[in-house]
């Protein structure tokens, strides 16, 4: 059963850590509007679409992930904490166990869930406002099939193209339902049967008919196509048609074709030109006489030349120290909290020879928001009745004087 995608609540301004079923941490800072891509030549472009740039903004959010937990919970964990959309493609399997190590250097959202997927053996790029995890040999497909279909309902005038809505399903939605809910929605007709499968519950949040069915009909090597016979032979062909539908869509393999080309109004450095050539090589990256790019490559090319256009990620200023919220939803021990704490924040942690092995092995379950990491520090040694201290990089764990050995229960 493929695992739904998730869309929850954005968290802003502050940096989340959290642990499920194992464990993860996230943080991330947000960052200024996005700097608008003008004057292109393609008016029908997927990727100009308002949903679209929003989420790039998204993209562009300082992060650092580091996991232990399978991939179904770690997406859940990461679309909650930012707010992106994801859906694994229906040949991944979700119940896969990913461990990542925290990142060396500062990255955005987007390069950690490359690397997210890369660590699955598939790939990852955005179709829209969706990021998508997807076999490394069609994710680039899927992709093109999205922009091709979107730039067919745009040039035939078709209203479908400027508007947005959400989808969503119930848990054991079949393929053909789940089709059969994106065709009613839109008001569309097609007479595609997918093979069976069943669905999670799940939802996409509002973005354009050729994402909603492109990410499904690719999980099944397949794309739609505008019918572009649907209209102009209406009345004279012998097909039944569903009285008031807008459009016909057809169906077909997904295309091999993973490029496509567009021209661009932004500004690129002459070391970030030779970077997406070496990302990139055979694609095209070229300056034409009016200044704008000509971009004729995969969709992430696209979309790495268009993030160009927006300004680096806001940092924390020195004076106001970041922010953090951590929960804890079943019981850890609090030596592995204390541990993975401190690999991310860097500390070197030091256990007094007080400490027993019981107390390193107490179980911690908590909620804090809003705190700073020694704040962070102090909680969590707290309900483990424990005492502590940060000093320089350093931090001390030792036992509470009042610890009796009898602990309150997990909050």
């Amino acid at each position: 059963m493929p695992n739904p995608p998730a869309r929850l609540g954005l968290l802003t301004g502050s940096a989340v850590l959290g642990w499920g079923a194992g464990w993860m941490l996230v943080a991330g800072l947000w960052i200024t509007p996005w700097a608008n891509a003008q004057e292109n030549r393609n008016a029908f472009n997927l990727l100009l679409r308002s949903t679209s740039r929003q989420a790039l903004v998204q993209m562009q959010r300082e992060c650092n992930l580091w996991m232990d937990q399978p991939l179904r919970i770690a997406v859940a964990s990461i679309s909650q904490q930012y707010g992106i959309c994801i859906w694994i493609d229906r040949r991944i399997d979700p119940g896969q166990l990913v461990s990542l190590s925290s990142a060396d250097q500062s990255a955005t959202l987007g390069q950690q869930l490359d690397r997210l997927a890369q660590s699955t053996g598939a790939a990852g790029g955005l179709i829209e406002n969706v990021y998508l995890i997807a076999p490394a040999d069609c994710l680039a497909r899927m992709q093109r099939a999205a922009v091709v279909l979107h730039g067919q309902l745009a040039s035939k005038g078709q209203t479908t193209s400027n508007r947005s809505q959400p989808l969503e399903w119930p848990a054991l939605t079949s393929s053909n339902e789940l089709l059969r809910i994106i065709l009613n929605n839109w008001n569309v007709e097609s007479a595609v049967e997918l093979p069976h499968d069943l669905f999670h519950a799940g939802q996409l949040p509002a973005c354009s008919l050729a994402t909603q069915i492109s990410l499904l009909l690719g999980g099944f090597d397949l794309q739609a196509m505008l019918d572009r016979e649907f209209g102009d032979d209406r009345q004279s062909d012998n097909r039944a048609y569903r009285s008031g539908v807008a459009l016909r869509l057809k169906t077909q393999a997904l295309d091999t074709v993973t490029q496509w080309q567009d021209w661009y109004q932004v500004t690129l450095s002459q070391p970030k030109v030779e970077h997406l050539h070496g990302q990139f090589p055979g694609e095209v990256l070229q300056r034409s006489p009016d200044g704008r790019w000509r971009v004729q490559g995969q969709t992430n090319l696209h979309w790495q030349v268009l993030a160009s256009g927006l300004p680096p990620p806001e940092r924390a200023g020195s004076s106001k120290p970041q922010r953090y919220s951590l929960e804890i939803q079943e019981p850890v021990p609090v030596e592995v909290v204390l541990g993975n704490l401190a690999k991310n924040f860097g500390w070197q942690l030091r256990w007094s020879d007080d400490c027993s092995v019981a107390q390193r092995n107490r179980l911690v379950q908590l909620k804090v928001e809003n705190v700073t990491s020694q704040q962070l520090l102090e909680h969590v040694c707290q309900q483990a009745g424990l005492a502590c201290s940060l000093k320089d990089h350093s931090a001390s764990i030792r036992p509470a004087k009042s610890d009796s050995g009898v602990l309150n229960s997990p909050q």
